[in-house]
């Protein structure tokens, strides 16, 4: 048996295939002054497919015929290629950071992009140990149930989905984990603010302070909420804390309780799911087309695949953050019954936020369209 494509072809691929995207994230944080969620994410986006892609199509023939193994195939042709990618997008996004922001050696934290603290090391290896056993769990599957799979447009989409189900559960355990929290519900002065949320929304709250988070000025509920007690969990940065008064904690503290209310986290997992299924019965479909018509129909598709795919990461959740944002905010103005300390807060967290993201004007413009939307209500 011979190979399907020349030996040479099939290395030039091979490293195209993990150089591309690390040459299109230099060529959008070094030569060009564009910053956006587009040039941000479209090579990471690429550093996870098109390894997969390429390689599948072109290389996997030689691998296997030169390793006589499937799982040998995968790991070099798809998974390493795939860590390259990933690795190399990562450090050009590193370097164009330290770049633009350099920093004295004594200044430097143990948190940076690259630099792990001892938690992150142990999750992420936990994360890749999972993803390692739950690639190979699928040789102890029975090959009638993976044809079916493949072959059945429900049993396909009742797996992306449930991949799906499991990567939100991981993620979200995974943040918690890592974020290392702290309780701060019983200690003053939160003691007094979270009786007076409890006594104003009818409602168990506990409070955490997420750690070593001084230069963030966020509040936040997890949309799959990891509930050990009953009650609702709020969690803030040190940077918030110190930063704003208690009464402009409770005004950000009614915002967040706010999309709890009018059930926010159950319509962000509802249209995950949405958009999940849609996804994986059009990834279905479009593999039966392309393996009837050919490959390079998907490589020519690709591009058009990936710019959608951006545009509704852009568009749809802004769209949706609009909406959620103002029914949040009358929440929190109802409860907190003082529009002006409100608005108070709401400028100053838009200062704070756009000081620490300068380099995104269309957050700030955001931002003070919804502040004059308040002034005028």
């Amino acid at each position: 048996m011979q190979p399907e494509f020349r030996q040479s072809f099939t290395f030039w691929i091979y490293g195209c295939s993990f150089l591309l995207p690390i040459l299109l994230a230099l060529l959008f944080n070094s030569l060009l002054s564009v910053r956006n969620l587009f040039t941000l994410f479209t090579p990471f986006i690429l550093a996870a497919i098109l390894p997969l892609l390429l390689n599948y199509h072109f290389s996997m023939g030689y691998a296997l015929l030169w390793t006589n193994s499937y799982i040998w195939s995968i790991l070099l042709c798809l998974f390493l290629p795939t860590f390259l990618s990933v690795a190399g997008t990562t450090v050009v996004y590193q370097w164009t950071i330290n770049r633009e922001n350099p920093i004295e050696e004594h200044e430097r934290t143990e948190t940076g992009f690259l630099t792990f603290t001892k938690r992150e090391t142990i999750g992420i290896s936990f994360l890749v140990a999972a993803s390692l056993a739950y690639f190979f769990s699928y040789f102890l599957f029975p090959l009638s149930l993976s044809v079916q799979m493949v072959d059945k447009w429900y049993f396909f989409v009742a797996w992306y989905l449930s991949l799906t189900l499991i990567l939100t559960l991981v993620y979200t355990a995974f943040h918690h984990w890592m974020a290392n929290y702290e309780n701060v519900g019983c200690t003053e002065p939160f003691c007094f603010l979270k009786q007076t949320i409890e006594s104003t929304c009818h409602l168990n709250v506990h409070l955490f302070i997420q750690k070593e988070s001084e230069h963030e000025t966020n509040a936040w509920v997890y949309s799959t909420p990891f509930v050990f007690k009953k009650g609702l969990n709020i969690y803030m940065t040190e940077g918030l804390v110190k930063k704003f008064t208690l009464d402009e904690l409770k005004a950000v503290l009614f915002h967040e309780i706010g999309h709890v209310k009018r059930k926010h986290g159950r319509w962000i997992l509802s249209l995950t799911f949405g958009i999940a299924t849609l996804a994986s019965i059009t990834m279905f479909f479009a593999r039966k087309v392309m393996l009837g018509h050919g490959w390079w129909q998907y490589i020519v598709l690709l591009p058009v695949g990936v710019v959608v795919l951006i545009w509704l990461t852009e568009w749809l959740p802004n769209k949706i953050s609009k909406m959620f944002e103002h029914q949040a905010d009358e929440y929190a103005v109802r409860q907190l019954g003082d529009k002006e300390l409100y608005m108070q807060t709401l400028k100053k967290l838009q200062q704070i936020s756009g000081i620490e993201d300068g380099e995104f004007v269309g957050k700030k413009k955001s931002g003070k369209r919804h502040i004059h939307r308040l002034e005028k209500e």
